[in-house]
């Protein structure tokens, strides 16, 4: 494992008593200490008054019985640290909002502001509080530091404190599920030590193959700082139903429904990033549940472990026969992922990732509350784009949310990402034995725009050369700006000598009228001196993405 110093990672020398699974979340929020990107924040809105007194006790009751819960993190020689907090820890705070002209839209602003701010490692890792909203209804935000609750374990705890608030609104101190502690149930779990060499050998493998790293729309698909935009496409029941349909025929049936969406999700994804990418080998990670034991599977806390899953897309592949095969390889991802085997953060990490999160949470009080996953707006820098994929309500609707990495993407291009996607799962549920290449995913209005862009009649063509025109333009304004990137600022003079001395090499390297050049870079100042020097030397130039070989 690695910690942060002020010169950047180093291997950590301090013991940490951390489980793996929180080793990693640790270190990515010590690389970025201020964003909230490992905020869980939830909201459920109930149509009915909650009892504030019984529910900050029943709280209480699973806060005391939870060592997570109380858990908190602190820096130790490099490492992280664990101290388990006394039992009366964390408490739930009461909010009044039934005063606001509009309470349920003040409660929705509140929760997103509330849940932006980071919750200290240092500090409590759980956010509970209770909102009254007036006119009988009452909601509860619940925001939990990802170094100790999963998916699972957040839909535990609500179940948990559900039970504790029905006993003691029954006066019913009978038999309520108990928790297993989270510390000795990781420590419990079977090594499986005579499986691991083949696992490791797998993970190995595939997190080596080529497509770790997805080009998104002609960009090398990089992450760049934490901020995150989600974009969300909620389906209705018909196109739900038409998933589940589609689990259930040959391609994507299976011994299980859960595993049967998992791939026909996956096979949405590698879709997806095959068309907007253009390459065959495609991959993503996604996250495992880890709970293999039947305390693990009562136990509050993190066990989700990240592994890479591997994709390849053949141009006559139908989303058919790409869901047979991303089903086959997810029954061998499940089959390999072993506790503790995932590789640290960043160590071979891919830049996608899917979150397919089967279950829901059930009712609270007798009532099904309308449940909010709350963005924070940031995520791990790592991923350029996430697809969550859930149906948290228990409605039989499917909501999936691209959480697209601001530095990866322009605005325009995150917004269309998600049409994109939308589009393309309407053509595979439509046509499921269609070739994946040959489905159109562009909208009427980028359709109208390409034919504009190629109208090369509209308007004649110049009568001079690109060299021509620049030259014309550098003897007109010769100070001004032709190229920033960065600190890098580039005046028309200063380019003109810079793509004038490179020509001059490059005809001295034997470049002759009507050659091709080469030029393999990244978007730059030196990428445009090189294309104008081509030109110069009376050659075309051919430009190569180095992240496609």
């Amino acid at each position: 494992a690695r910690g942060l110093t002020a010169g950047g990672l180093r291997p950590m020398t301090g013991e940490s008593d951390l489980t793996h699974a929180q080793t990693q979340i640790w270190i990515g929020q010590s690389l970025s200490p201020t964003s909230p990107l490992y905020n869980m924040a939830f909201t459920f809105v109930f149509p009915t008054e909650l009892r504030a007194d019984l529910f900050c006790e029943a709280w209480r009751r699973v806060a005391d019985a939870s060592d997570a819960l109380r858990t908190r993190v602190l820096a130790r020689q490099g490492s992280g640290a664990r101290r388990i907090l006394a039992p009366r820890g964390p408490a739930t705070a009461v909010v009044d909002l039934g005063v606001q002209p509009d309470p349920g839209e003040a409660f929705r602003r509140w929760s997103r502001d509330r849940s932006a701010t980071a919750l200290p490692a240092g500090g409590d890792l759980v956010d509970s509080v209770l909102v009254r909203l007036g006119d009988g209804r009452s909601a509860w935000y619940l925001n939990q530091h990802h170094l100790v609750s999963d998916a699972r374990s957040t839909r535990l705890l609500f179940r948990q404190v559900a039970a504790e608030y029905e006993a003691l609104l029954h006066n019913d101190e009978g038999t309520r599920p108990r928790l297993a502690p989270y510390y000795e149930t990781v420590a419990a779990l079977p090594p499986r030590a005579g499986e691991r060499p083949a696992a490791l050998a797998h993970w190995d493998a595939r997190s080596r193959r080529p497509g770790r790293t997805v080009p998104l729309y002609g960009r090398r698909g990089e992450a760049a700082g934490t901020a995150s935009t989600r974009l969300t496409l909620a389906l209705d029941e018909e196109r739900s139903g038409a998933i589940d349909r589609l689990c259930r025929q040959p391609g994507f049936l299976s011994v299980s429904d859960d595993l049967s969406r998992f791939a026909l999700f996956a096979a949405l994804l590698v879709g997806f990033l095959y068309r907007v990418s253009g390459q065959a080998e495609v991959g993503f990670d996604a996250p495992v549940a880890g709970r293999p034991t039947a305390d693990a599977k009562r136990s509050l806390g993190l066990f989700i472990e990240m592994f890479p899953f591997a994709a390849a897309v053949d141009p006559h592949d139908t989303f058919r026969s790409l869901g047979a095969r991303c089903l086959e390889e997810a029954a061998e991802f499940l089959r390999h992922a072993l506790p503790g085997l995932s590789a640290p953060r960043g160590a071979r990490a891919g830049n996608v990732v899917l979150n397919y999160v089967p279950g829901a949470f059930g009712p609270f009080a007798g009532v099904r509350p309308e449940v909010e996953w709350v963005h924070p707006g940031h995520g791990d820098g790592v991923h350029a784009l996430r697809l969550q994929v859930h149906d948290f309500s228990g409605s039989d609707r499917y909501t999936l949310h691209l959480d697209v990495n601001e530095g990866a993407l322009p605005e325009r291009l995150r917004q269309r990402s998600m049409q994109h996607l939308d589009t393309l799962l309407t053509a595979v549920l439509d046509e499921p034995d269609r070739p994946i290449a040959s489905l159109d995913l562009l909208r009427e209005e980028e359709r109208s725009a390409l034919a504009a862009l190629n109208a090369t009649d509209a308007a004649p063509l110049p009568d001079r050369s690109v060299v021509a025109m620049f030259e014309s333009q550098a003897l007109l304004t010769p100070d001004r700006v032709a190229l920033r990137q960065g600190q890098v600022v580039l005046s028309f003079a200063e380019l003109q000598r810079q793509a004038e001395a490179l020509a001059t090499r490059l005809v001295e390297q034997g470049v002759e009228p009507g050659d091709r050049v080469a030029i393999a870079g990244r978007r730059s100042t030196l990428a445009v001196v090189a294309m104008l020097a081509t030109l110069r030397a009376r050659a075309a130039f051919v430009p190569i993405d180095p992240a496609v070989p």
